[in-house]
């Protein structure tokens, strides 16, 4: 949930009551130094993906070295990268998969594209 920002206790408990069923999406503090260690840590706790928002940086956002970091552990260790994203940041996540085609990515609620009302 990412109103818990980091802290993934919750999804961490609830992975572990029901292993057999459930894997998360995880938030790592991705400008922490030791992102790739956590990213592993929290994989062997049943979190298969990794939330990753561009704040206010959309073009320049996945350039830094925990971000470069964080796609290169997903491309050895199989560990999506979840971008939550709007359609301002698409042309940065593509530049990201075509220098990291390994990652798996995972475009969370489909970059927030508009659609016209359908109630309307």
């Amino acid at each position: 949930m990412i109103f818990y920002g980091i802290d993934n206790a919750y999804i961490l408990d609830a992975i572990k009551r029901y292993p057999a069923v459930l894997s998360g999406v995880g938030i790592p503090d991705h400008n922490a130094p030791g992102v790739r260690n956590e990213m592993i840590r929290l994989k062997t706790l049943g979190v298969r993906g990794y939330r990753i928002t561009p704040g206010g940086q959309t073009s320049t956002w996945l350039d830094s070295a925990e971000i470069q970091a964080m796609w290169q552990c997903g491309a050895v260790k199989r560990i999506a990268m979840c971008p939550l994203i709007g359609p301002d940041a698409i042309a940065s996540v593509d530049r990201m998969c075509a220098k990291s085609p390994d990652t798996p990515v995972v475009i969370d609620h489909m970059a927030r594209m508009p659609t016209p009302d359908p109630l309307s």
